[in-house]
């Protein structure tokens, strides 16, 4: 489930889509204003918080979505939330952010990497403060400028191995 946010003028909108025959199929769409109007609502990651909750309420039983996103939902909060509900994702992080991992601090863009190869980073502590136990997969195609650091729960490593994280 790609979920990704646009704005048109002062309208904002919160996506969620599946690939299908190329194309991106929508699920469901939250539009809103800053400031934010609704009046229990305190801030957009409580907006986007709700509508993962909202979306995922609405699949099959059966089904196990796999929420994909970019840098903007790269939020030790979001990742944290997400651990506790369980859910399955892959988020591109920012390779400024900083981590541990087996006892170094050290940046995401850090990790060692190797072209065309994705490599499986476990038990790295995502944020400085926050330190969220997750995993992380580094893969570089020479077609882009930099490597993809995409941010995985543990939990997907009985389900995903590194070179299927990177296909979806």
């Amino acid at each position: 489930i790609l979920i990704d946010q646009t704005k048109s003028g002062n309208a904002q909108a919160l996506v969620a889509a599946v690939p299908f025959a190329g194309r991106a199929l929508p699920l469901s769409l939250y539009t809103f204003e800053y400031p934010l109007s609704e009046p229990n609502l305190n801030s957009q990651n409580q907006l986007e918080h709700i509508f993962l909750l909202d979306v995922e309420s609405a699949l099959p039983s059966e089904l196990i979505g796999v929420w994909i996103g970019d840098r903007g939902y790269a939020r030790s909060l979001l990742l944290l939330q997400s651990e506790k509900e369980g859910r399955l994702y892959i988020i591109r992080g920012r390779g400024n952010t900083i981590i541990t991992y087996k006892g170094r601090r050290m940046k995401l863009k850090q990790l060692k990497t190797k072209l065309n190869q994705a490599i499986r980073y476990e038990d790295v502590l995502y944020h400085a403060n926050r330190q969220v136990r997750i995993d992380v997969i580094v893969y570089h195609n020479p077609a882009f400028t930099e490597p993809w650091y995409l941010l995985v729960p543990p939990t997907s490593r009985a389900l995903l191995n590194a070179e299927q994280i990177v296909e979806l």
